[in-house]
């Protein structure tokens, strides 16, 4: 019975780390495109910027 609690809470663990794994693996992609589309900001407004101040 105990040999089986063992094994009942190892995998329980494990399907633990891989549900948190996939909420790391969701997390970056979500900082990527926020890093990206800011990225992308940042061009627009270098570009924008100087025409935009001369005369």
């Amino acid at each position: 019975m105990a040999r089986a609690n063992a094994d009942q809470a190892l995998r329980r663990r494990a399907l633990l780390e891989l549900a948190h794994a996939w909420q790391v693996r969701g997390a970056l992609r979500r900082a990527r495109r926020h890093t990206t589309a800011g990225a992308f900001a940042v061009v627009a407004g270098a570009v924008v910027f100087p025409p935009a101040t001369t005369r």
